[in-house]
């Protein structure tokens, strides 16, 4: 998001609170949700979800390339997020666990 400011010039005049863009994206989950049960609705912006959580999970670094088996292994991950995401039921809860591995996986497996 900060990049995209950046990109657009408008850095100088909007800021994104990473928290509140968070819950921004929790709230728009649960509401569709709940539209997705009362309409009869089986798939509905399953992949702006996931473009949100990829972007939070990433932070700063967005734009530090991947390759080789890092690259195949983030990949595997934002497919079965995705698979889950569309296929099986999520709630914020189970969100906030995907979340919560991706950053411990990043920890674990951190080349620093």
């Amino acid at each position: 998001m900060l990049d995209f400011l950046k990109s657009t010039g408008l850095s100088e005049v909007a800021y994104v609170h990473e928290m509140a863009l968070t819950h921004a994206v929790m709230d728009y989950f649960s509401d569709i949700q709940r539209l997705k049960e009362y309409q009869k609705i089986e798939h509905v912006n399953e992949k702006f979800l996931l473009a949100r959580l990829t972007s939070f999970m990433l932070g700063e670094d967005m734009n530090i390339p991947l390759v080789g088996e890092k690259k195949t292994a983030y990949t595997n991950y934002l497919d079965t997020l995705y698979y889950y995401l569309k296929f099986r039921q999520c709630d914020a809860q189970a969100i906030e666990l995907m979340l919560l591995a991706f950053q411990a996986g990043r920890i674990v497996f951190s080349t620093d």
